[in-house]
């Protein structure tokens, strides 16, 4: 993951990227008193303008994530997140 966004920075500067995630809906997948497993609907929004563009580009994609959650001191956490 560092790796990735050491590489990504440079980039998304240069471009002047804007990624913003929302989440449309959710489902509870399974539960029990320590663990919960959450299908999460993404819809992901991302703003850029390549260099000498006149206007920016928007592009949105639709995903899908599998979100597990543990209890752990009193505190919900998440413990494994996937793009199903």
């Amino acid at each position: 993951v560092r790796d990735t966004a050491a590489e990504l920075l440079p980039q998304s500067k240069q471009v002047k990227a804007i990624v913003q995630a929302t989440v449309g809906s959710a489902a509870v997948m399974s539960a029990d008193r320590n663990r919960v497993v959450v299908l999460l609907f993404v819809d992901q929004a991302t703003v850029k303008q390549q260099p000498g563009a006149k206007t920016p580009e928007t592009r949105i994609d639709q995903s899908r994530v599998r979100m597990t959650m543990s209890h752990v001191r009193g505190h919900w956490l998440v413990s494994e997140l996937v793009a199903l």
